[in-house]
């Protein structure tokens, strides 16, 4: 993932609601369990990812979590106790105890790798869309030393793999007798990361960094349109979500049995979450070039 707001209305909008949005479309994903509902939050992060301009990153993002998302799902259904309905019976281990795989867990674990996408996908939202330096001027503020190891880390990390990537082209340019293992090149980029983060120490002593309070004046600026439309579709998302958690509009329970909602409450919630995240993606005035 790598940050570079482009001209729409997300990135217009400041970065504190920017943040706002992309937590409200996260939240929904913790908060409803239907896997309609949740599919729904993809939908809408995609949506809104597509007309950013970021539609390819975050295709990569969700093909770069699928593993983990796959590892979550596994692990919970190998490890779930809930269930009656038993499809496959793999033993027992000491520690661990009876693996037995129900419907149930199975079910649930579909819900877990959407889920863990969902959230993925909204955190690859935030970091291609949101203004990063804008936020860490709040964050400054509130707290000097954490916006600046944040704001470094931030600008490190895309750093520190460019180096891997140069190290492991130098690599496959030698012949394979004196080609250096990857363990050397996994030490060689971790002494040069070390060696770049005494530097960055020893630069940022120079200037008294950090030693006193942030004399940065506070940003006056008027909300504009953008910040307005996005407000308001975080706080819509954020309702929403609420309502079906509270309403059981998004019910998803594996134990004993699977219990669902019913009717089309699930499939509302699901076309009305996109339909709420797009809307303030339409205004283009004032964003594009």
């Amino acid at each position: 993932m790598a940050s570079g707001p482009r001209p729409n209305p997300l990135s217009a909008a400041r970065a504190a609601v920017g943040l706002g949005f992309c937590a409200a479309l996260a939240g929904a994903a913790l908060a409803l369990d239907h896997p309609v509902a949740i599919l729904g939050v993809i939908v809408a992060i995609v949506a809104v990812g597509s007309l950013a301009g970021r539609a390819r990153l975050l295709a990569r993002t969700a093909l770069f979590s699928l593993p983990l998302a796959i590892t979550v799902g596994l692990v919970n259904a190998l490890t779930s106790r809930q269930g009656d309905t038993v499809v496959a019976r793999l033993g027992s281990l000491p520690v661990i105890g009876r693996l037995d795989i129900t419907a149930e867990s199975l079910s649930y674990s579909g819900v877990l790798i959407l889920r863990v996408e969902a959230i993925v996908l909204a955190a690859a939202l935030f970091s291609a869309c949101v203004d990063a330096d804008a936020l860490l001027r709040l964050l400054r503020r509130r707290s000097s030393r954490f916006g600046l190891s944040v704001g470094l880390a931030a600008r490190l990390a895309p750093l520190l793999a460019r180096d891997g990537k140069r190290m492991a082209a130098a690599r496959r340019t030698l012949a394979p007798s004196v080609a250096a293992p990857r363990s050397a090149i996994v030490e060689a980029l971790a002494t040069g990361a070390l060696d770049r983060a005494v530097d960055t120490a020893a630069a940022l002593e120079l200037r008294g960094l950090g030693d006193g309070p942030c004399l940065a004046a506070a940003e006056k600026r008027r909300w504009s349109r953008h910040d307005r439309a996005m407000a308001l579709s975080a706080s819509a998302i954020a309702i929403l979500s609420a309502v079906s958690l509270a309403a059981g509009w998004s019910l998803f329970s594996v134990g004993p049995t699977i219990r669902a909602a019913d009717g089309l409450a699930p499939w509302i919630v699901a076309a009305l979450i996109p339909l709420i995240a797009v809307s303030p993606m339409v205004d283009r005035r004032g964003v594009a070039r």
